[in-house]
């Protein structure tokens, strides 16, 4: 199995890091506004990425970087949705569930925006959500409320719902509602597979949150994307 250096390109942060037999190693996480080709370190080895920033998607193609797209993730099956309107992250997503989980699997990307895949155990990509997280819950009622304050987001377990400042009213209202988004469309889908899935795995910076308050969700780890960027790397480089 050759090395190669997989990139998650996301709105926020940009994470990259080595897979190899050993796994997926040395893991860093950048803020994506500074992130480039040209700030990476030099591996040489080949690389490949997941990106939805599209000035970082067009830098990393000037320098022939493998992309991550659906028609790239040849041993997934994507003839259910609209394959040219899903995003890079999404494709890596459901290869990483087809080759680390029990499918049918739903992986919960909490990120900038939550996102939702679900994979089905024949490997066919059935669809999904996408809601928005956490802190961009709380940017959007700063934006649009004069007299709200953006407040920060922290780990760990949801506040009391009954606030008594205005800061930890906003916490409250975002955090147990974006838990509410999550649980409540974790069971929809599960609903409508007839109760077959098997897994949920959180992924994604916020995704210690959302393990930690709700007991269906577990933590596939913050390198969960990069393996199936990694995974469609070896698809369509490597064979058995």
């Amino acid at each position: 199995m050759k090395p190669v250096l997989a990139i998650d390109v996301g709105n926020t942060n940009t994470r990259f890091g080595v897979h190899s037999e050993a796994g997926m190693e040395k893991v860093k996480s950048v803020p994506t506004n500074s992130f480039s080709f040209e700030s990476l370190p030099k591996f040489n080895i080949p690389i490949a990425a997941a990106s939805v920033v599209p000035e970082k998607t067009e830098n990393l193609k000037k320098h022939g970087v493998f992309m991550v797209s659906a028609a790239a993730a040849v041993d997934i099956d994507f003839s259910l949705i609209d394959a040219t309107s899903i995003g890079a992250d999404r494709v890596a997503n459901a290869a990483a569930l087809a080759k680390h989980a029990h499918l049918p699997a739903v992986c919960v990307d909490c990120g900038t925006a939550i996102t939702f895949e679900l994979l089905d155990s024949n490997r066919v990509f059935r669809g999904g959500c996408i809601a928005p997280g956490r802190a961009l819950m709380r940017k959007s009622l700063n934006m649009g409320a004069a007299k709200l304050p953006l407040v920060s987001t922290f780990p760990g377990k949801k506040p009391p719902a009954l606030s008594v400042d205005t800061e930890s009213a906003i916490t409250a209202g975002c955090d147990i509602g974006a838990v509410g988004i999550v649980s409540e469309i974790v069971a929809a889908l599960e609903n409508e597979m007839g109760g077959s899935v098997k897994q949920i795995i959180a992924t994604g910076g916020d995704a210690e949150f959302f393990s930690s308050n709700i007991l269906s969700v577990g933590h596939g780890g913050i390198d969960f994307t990069l393996k199936g960027v990694a995974s469609i790397w070896r698809m369509n480089n490597e064979t058995d």
